[in-house]
Formats: structure tokens, C-alpha cells, sequence
């Protein structure tokens, strides 16, 4: 599973496929996506940040068969921290 919102404040690029199931060859690009947020103020733009990562969803496993490791939580209780000008 691997998808993420659609909002007019946002956009998403990613080379991985969201039509049919998709396996990441063992030397990819750790980036998988990229998704930018934007907003009037600061504030605005943390808050939809955080409703977007919220909403996304990316599940999977490895070729171990472990559930794939992401940086989602990480982006979410940093949010004050990452988006500070």
C-alpha cells in the first residue's frame, strides 16, 4: 500500500508506480517520494504537514519479509523543529 492524499495544497512525485503492486529493487533511492506542503503562514503549513502525514499510508515488506521502515513518524513529532525558517 502506498498512497497519500490529494489536497489542492499539495503535490507528490515519486518514480514508484500507485496503479499495481511494485517491488523496490535492493539498490534503490531510499527517497521514494517527495511531497510538498505549502500554506499562507508557517503555522498553516505545519498544520496541513501534519494532516498529510497523517493521511499517507505506506505499507509493505522487505525481501526479509519485515514490514517496511519509514521516516513518517520521524517527519510528524519533528514538524516544529524540520519546518523552521
Amino acid at each position: 500500500d502506498f498512497s497519500f492524499p490529494s489536497h489542492d495544497w499539495s503535490v507528490v512525485y515519486s518514480h514508484v508506480p500507485f496503479d499495481r503492486p511494485y517491488t523496490i529493487p535492493s539498490d534503490f533511492d531510499p527517497n521514494l517520494a517527495l511531497a510538498l506542503v505549502w500554506a499562507d503562514t508557517m503555522n498553516e503549513a505545519k498544520q496541513r504537514a501534519d494532516r498529510f502525514i497523517r493521511e499517507t499510508k505506506i505499507k509493505g515488506k522487505d525481501s526479509s519479509g519485515n514490514s517496511i521502515t519509514t521516516n513518517l513518524h520521524y517527519l510528524k513529532d519533528n514538524l516544529d523543529r524540520l519546518l523552521t525558517f
